[in-house]
């Protein structure tokens, strides 16, 4: 995975492409379809210093899987391809904070049945408002980063 930040006005994204290498060389040309990508997460979040429960505070791997529309699975060169872009940004004009830690595991499956090692990949970002840029953090990066267990801004 190739991953690379970008941030603009009031929002911070992290762009990933997962790649996946199909083996043994050829297999692609034989096995076109069948292919697609599985995604869970883990996140932590913080909105205006206070824990953000239901599906932004993970107390098990939750599924993230991409739309069809953001996975290319019909092989070329072996190779198929999964995009996502977690992002942090104003959720809402009552937020004063936002704190976004989440850590992604990502693999393929062939028909239903996982024929790949997961891949880890981790998104953390803070957004503040009124600081100058909002975006007071972005990270994002291969394998697992300890999300943290306090908020950095306060209540």
């Amino acid at each position: 995975m190739g991953p690379k930040l970008v941030g603009w006005g009031g929002q911070g994204r992290g762009k990933v492409v997962a790649v996946a290498q199909l083996t043994p060389p050829g297999v692609g040309s034989v096995v076109k379809n069948g292919w697609t990508f599985r995604r869970e997460v883990w996140a932590r979040n913080f909105a205006d210093g206070e824990v953000m429960y239901g599906r932004n505070w993970s107390r098990a791997w939750a599924d993230d899987t991409s739309d069809k529309n953001y996975q290319r699975l019909i092989p070329q060169n072996d190779k198929i391809y999964d995009r996502d872009a977690p992002s942090v940004n104003q959720i809402a004009l009552s937020k004063r904070s936002y704190e976004v830690a989440l850590n992604f595991r990502q693999w393929v499956e062939w028909h239903g049945e996982q024929c790949s090692e997961y891949g880890h990949w981790h998104f953390q970002g803070r957004w503040k408002l009124g600081e100058r840029p909002e975006i007071t953090y972005l990270e994002v990066g291969n394998g697992w980063k300890e999300p943290p267990s306090k908020p950095f801004y306060t209540p």
